[in-house]
């Protein structure tokens, strides 16, 4: 091979290499990434994370609301019973129903403050519930994405 050959054949080599880079820049270029979370294109990997540090939020605004509703529920069946003590025996001579009625009514403002905790908390759980189908629920993103960011939070949008 002569020099001019050589030359030709260097050229053509620096060619394709710099053609098969501008397709890799190229198809990177392509990808469409919001700017915003209600912006058009996919989820980027950070916004993917914040979704799932949203998801994990939500798991344990559902527990708190949960745990609030079963103490809730149990008190407000103990003031039911007491009621029904009252009632059955208010007329009986030995029967405290001044004390006992002291004791439902606190029974009464437990189960109201109880009420009023979880009535916050489901607001709270709605609103963190609403923002993750806005900004997360059924949004495009890409696969490598997704993986690095499962991989770093340890589990999956």
């Amino acid at each position: 091979m002569n020099h001019g050959s050589m030359r030709c054949v260097l050229l053509a080599a620096a060619f394709a290499l710099t053609v098969s880079g501008i397709s890799t820049a190229a198809e990177e270029s392509e990808r469409k990434y919001r700017s915003t979370p209600d912006g058009e294109g996919a989820l980027t990997q950070e916004m993917i994370e914040q979704c799932i540090t949203l998801k994990r939020e939500i798991g344990k605004s559902r527990a708190e609301f949960q745990g609030i509703e079963t103490r809730h529920d149990a008190v407000s069946k103990e003031a039911d019973e007491q009621a029904e003590t009252l009632k059955a025996s208010r007329d009986l001579a030995d029967y405290d129903y001044k004390g006992e009625l002291a004791k439902y009514k606190e029974k009464l403002a437990e189960a109201d403050k109880l009420y009023n905790e979880m009535q916050a908390k489901k607001t709270a759980y709605d609103q963190q519930t609403a923002k993750f189908d806005q900004q997360c629920n059924n949004q495009p993103s890409y696969e490598d994405d997704n993986a690095a960011a499962a991989k770093k939070m340890g589990e999956a949008l």
